[in-house]
């Protein structure tokens, strides 16, 4: 009977663990899509199916400003920051749960999009807009910004 006691409560604190993830994992959908298959902007690594510690240590760096990928530092500086531990934690999890995507392309050609001139001065508006304003800025804000200049 103990053990399986022990056994519910370890499957309800993993449960709640990728439930809790996937609430913080909201803030991220934007730039890495819904189970994080998405390149941010384009450019960045598929982070699903990450090692929890590598998550962990990336958000810790981006946090105290001491890392700056892809030219993302201050935008990712600004969402880490609003991450306890806890968080980090839970959405690292529920990001080492993440299967990423099959890949169906040869590893030797080059899968880069081809952007139109709109697309990478969109991209450009983006990164500078979370270089602006690191700590309170939201992909909605930016594309609301983005198609007011946009008319």
């Amino acid at each position: 009977m103990k053990l399986k006691t022990i056994v519910l409560l370890l499957v309800g604190t993993v449960t709640l663990s990728i439930a809790d993830g996937a609430s913080v994992f909201q803030r991220c959908i934007a730039c890495h899509g819904e189970v994080g298959e998405k390149k941010s902007l384009g450019v960045s690594e598929i982070i699903a199916g990450w090692k929890e510690e590598r998550v962990i240590e990336r958000l810790k760096m981006y946090k105290a400003g001491k890392f700056n990928q892809y030219g993302f530092g201050n935008m990712m500086s600004g969402q880490a920051t609003k991450l306890s531990d806890a968080e980090m934690k839970e959405v690292a999890y529920y990001v080492s749960t993440l299967i990423p995507p099959k890949s169906t392309v040869d590893e030797n050609i080059s899968t880069d999009e081809v952007l139109t001139p709109e697309q990478i001065k969109y991209k450009q508006f983006i990164r500078d807009y979370f270089i602006a304003n690191p700590q309170y800025g939201t992909i909605q804000k930016a594309n609301q910004l983005w198609e007011s200049k946009s008319k």
